[in-house]
């Protein structure tokens, strides 16, 4: 529960019950997007995100939730997301590793899966053995070190079945987050078009992902 004695300290509602944010998401959404606000105020973050977070317990959102139980469809997941690491050789997204390029994937496995972590639907990790690493000099020659492990890193998802022209309000939600992925079914806004919307998110480094895209590949 709550604390009741716990008050807004600034801003829009100064001095008021905390509750009082139920009723203006868009506020709310506003203050969770904000550095500042989670700088200062980690535990009204917390609270916000806890308490307050609009649901998505919907029949579709808790299908699309539970469809990454299954390892074979988070491999294709990760497919979608990474399609570098599946290539020959495959090339490392994150450069603090070692070696950049792997051949021969001899062991994929998930080393993270959780769900309903601090306001992300789904977190997800994987760890992937290479039979063969290898680094690349200047002169385009290969530095070959052997076989090794890479671990990604975390692939933070919101779930959204459908989004609209709501989608700022989403942007701010994932923001507040730290969610870099939005799985969805379908976008039904009329103010962009598909494309703009995916560039939209894009440019805040958030890959968009269809459901009909991943049907494909499981």
């Amino acid at each position: 529960m709550i604390d009741d004695m716990k008050l807004i300290p600034f801003g829009k509602y100064k001095d008021q019950p905390i509750e009082i944010l139920i009723n203006d998401p868009e506020y709310r959404n506003w203050l969770l997007a904000q550095s500042w606000f989670a700088q200062k105020f980690p535990d009204l973050k917390l609270i916000i995100i806890n308490n307050f977070k609009e649901t998505n317990e919907t029949p579709e959102h808790n299908k699309l939730q539970g469809d990454f139980l299954d390892d074979k469809f988070c491999i294709a997941f990760l497919k979608n997301i990474s399609p570098t690491l599946f290539e020959n050789p495959a090339r490392i997204p994150d450069r603090n590793w070692s070696f950049k390029f792997g051949e021969k994937i001899t062991s994929l496995r998930i080393s993270t899966r959780s769900f309903e972590n601090a306001g992300i639907d789904v977190l997800l990790s994987f760890k992937i053995v290479f039979d063969q690493t290898m680094d690349l000099f200047e002169d385009g020659m290969f530095n070959y070190l052997g076989s090794d492990e890479y671990e990604t890193k975390p692939i933070r998802i919101e779930i959204k079945p459908t989004v609209s022209d709501d989608y700022p309000a989403v942007l701010r939600q994932m923001k507040a987050s730290g969610a870099n992925i939005l799985y969805l079914v379908e976008y039904t806004g009329i103010g962009i078009t598909e494309e703009m919307f995916v560039k939209y998110f894009a440019n805040e480094r958030i890959k968009v992902v269809f459901e009909e895209n991943l049907k494909v590949q499981k």
